[in-house]
């Protein structure tokens, strides 16, 4: 993956409550978001290894996801474990979406898993219930 720099202190400083002049956290927070950059990486890289700079509406769900991890990292942090929970279902749902829209567009993905079976699936009418 590449650097893949998607969330950013600001943001997360937005959806956690915190005034923008409050500065006290903000290097928690960078390193939150530090990490929840590399768990977006992480979490897509078994479908592509560069994210698709032309697909704006994937590089906008991946800074969300991005946003959203980091301040589930500073909600527990904070003790505040259910808004932790909403902040990582927010982000399993996002990131499952791109995950899915990436699987499904052939012009922008660049690696998949191939599923193969080692059995021959026999025709329909073959079957001796349907005889």
């Amino acid at each position: 993956m590449g650097d893949g720099e998607y969330g950013s202190t600001t943001t997360v400083k937005l959806y956690a409550g915190i005034s923008p002049t409050d500065t006290v956290d903000d290097t928690i927070i960078s390193n939150f978001v530090t990490r929840a950059n590399r768990k977006v990486d992480n979490d897509l890289a078994d479908v592509v290894e560069t994210i698709p700079v032309a697909s704006a509406a994937i590089t906008d769900d991946l800074t969300l996801a991005s946003n959203f991890y980091a301040t589930r990292l500073y909600a527990q942090f904070r003790h505040s474990f259910d808004k932790a929970d909403q902040f990582k279902q927010t982000y399993d749902e996002t990131i499952k979406g791109v995950h899915n829209r990436l699987k499904s567009l052939p012009t922008v993905r660049t690696k998949l898993r191939a599923m193969t079976k080692d059995y021959i699936t026999e025709p329909l009418a073959s079957d001796p219930l349907l005889d």
